[in-house]
């Protein structure tokens, strides 16, 4: 499985940085990773503070689809940030799926912050005979 890496998004924030001298923000990437075992892949993801009605899995044209949208929490009156590190904002993460995934049995489920994805591969297919008919008739010797 391989992730769908963006070329140009990532040449646009360098020519950002660049042309401002100072750093772009960060943009949310949550980590993923993935296990291939002998029936399926299994793919996690780290999403702290997302609950399961927050992020949205779509499968089109061998592509598997994560996204989501980290919301910034209201700043309340009196209250002054000294710093902010979390990253907040929507995120899109795709993965090219492999022919043998069988995109109509893929399951996830959110447990403590991580979202587990489970790719079942489709069986192997086996060798087999296929028997030849004649659809000729066979004339008898008179």
């Amino acid at each position: 499985m391989l992730n769908r890496w963006d070329p140009f998004a990532e040449l646009n924030r360098l020519t950002d940085q660049l042309m401002t001298g100072r750093p772009v923000a960060r943009v949310f990437e949550p980590p993923v990773d993935i296990v291939e075992e002998a029936s399926a892949y299994e793919l996690r993801a780290e999403l702290p503070g997302f609950g399961p009605d927050e992020v949205e899995i779509e499968v089109d044209k061998g592509v598997l689809t994560i996204s989501g949208e980290r919301h910034r929490e209201k700043e309340e009156e009196g209250k002054a940030y000294r710093r902010v590190e979390r990253v907040y904002g929507r995120f899109t993460r795709s993965f090219s799926l492999p022919d043998s995934v069988d995109a109509d049995a893929i399951a996830a489920e959110m447990k403590h912050g991580v979202l587990t994805v489970r790719l079942p591969k489709r069986p192997a297919a086996t060798p087999k005979k296929i028997a030849v008919h004649s659809t000729e008739e066979v004339k008898s010797a008179a």
